[in-house]
Formats: structure tokens, sequence, C-alpha cells
């Protein structure tokens, strides 16, 4: 999904830290992120929580959007619009909302893409 739309991926072999996370994103002038509520919350907790204004658009998947969770986003994520995913993002994403999100959204299947929904008995 990254490498098709154009973005730059920054990745890493270390464990989750939230100061090297906030400095990645401030050194590189980071544009995109995909947010991840056990990872935003290691943020919210640090000492050294601050504002990553070079965001413009975070993606949030992993989780059911919860209006508090996206209330939380605004202090650090003060320039974005807020994204929704659902889907296999180990592979792909197959829906993306492109609106703020509300109340509890899946957002909208991609362009070229079919989503069937099965019960198995």
């Amino acid at each position: 999904f990254i490498t098709l739309y154009g973005f730059k991926g920054i990745t890493s072999s270390e464990a989750f830290s939230p100061e090297r996370y906030m400095d990645m994103i401030d050194r590189h002038q980071v544009t995109f992120v995909f947010v991840f509520p056990f990872n935003h919350k290691h943020v919210i907790e640090s000492k050294q929580a601050r504002p990553m204004k070079s965001v413009k658009t975070v993606l949030l998947g992993g989780f059911t959007i919860y209006q508090e969770f996206v209330d939380s986003l605004a202090f650090f994520y003060p320039n974005a619009k807020l994204r929704s995913t659902y889907g296999s993002s180990e592979l792909n994403t197959m829906t993306i909302a492109w609106t703020e999100p509300k109340g509890i959204s899946s957002g909208c299947v991609f362009p070229n893409n079919h989503l069937k929904v099965r019960l198995l008995k």
C-alpha cells in the first residue's frame, strides 16, 4: 500500500520506543503515519510527549475506532487528517475512509476491489 501511493516508509529492527518514534517523525518530517492503539498508548504516556506537526495524514487501523481515541490524537497530530482503514494490514489495506472517522466505521472498499462477507457454520 505505502509504495503503491508513493509514500516513503521508515522501518526499524528495534522494539517500539515512543521517544524514537517522535524523534524519527521530527527528523524526517514524516507526513503520513499508520497509528495502532497499542503504540499510541505509549506515546501518550511518554514524558517527552509532544505534537508532531509535520504529519498531514494519520491512518488508523487494527482496532475499532472510538471517539475517545480520535480525540486523544488531536494534541499529537494537530495538522493531520484522520483516516480509518480495515483489512489485513500485513498484506494490503482492503478499505479506507477518506473522511473523518465518525462513530464506529470501517470506511469503504478501495476501487477495483470486492469484499464478500460470509457466515461460516
